[in-house]
């Protein structure tokens, strides 16, 4: 794979979905936040732009929201490294998965079974392909829980 096309390590999605898709998330962020999803990684994270034009990372392994760059060309740009797509886009990851033939159809997201929340820590060997619906709501569902436990 080319290390340098960040998009291989995203999804497609349909974005007038993604406010629905993420509702299991509102206890971090509201719906109407993500109306203007811009990629998804291939573990269900979300870059999304706010009516100001910059770029916000919803991270769902941590369950945190931040502040990726200051518009959708910096995003890009940012996610031209290598070091940015291990980061964000699990890009590694995504290659050890693709090479021992667990390859993403459409609708389908990497989950972590159990999530590293659960678990303690991040083992490649338990992830699994699931519905991309079914992901995100488990994990929103997930770390909420684990949140409100602690």
């Amino acid at each position: 794979m080319n290390q340098a096309d960040y998009k291989q390590f995203t999804v497609k999605f349909n974005k007038a979905d993604v406010p629905q898709l993420y509702s299991d998330w509102e206890w971090l962020i509201k719906p109407e936040e993500l109306n203007q999803p811009l990629l998804m990684s291939c573990f269900g994270d979300l870059f999304y732009q706010t009516p100001k034009g910059e770029v916000w990372y919803l991270d769902t392994f941590e369950g945190k929201v931040s502040h990726f760059a200051d518009n959708q060309d910096a995003m890009e740009t940012k996610l031209q490294t290598p070091e940015n797509q291990n980061k964000y886009l699990l890009s590694e990851v995504v290659m050890l998965l693709n090479e021992r033939d667990l390859v993403l159809k459409e609708n389908e997201l990497y989950v972590y079974v159990p999530h590293p929340t659960v678990l303690g820590r991040a083992d490649n060997n338990t992830i699994q392909i699931m519905s991309m619906n079914v992901v995100i709501s488990l994990v929103g569902q997930l770390l909420e829980q684990t949140r409100s436990h602690k």
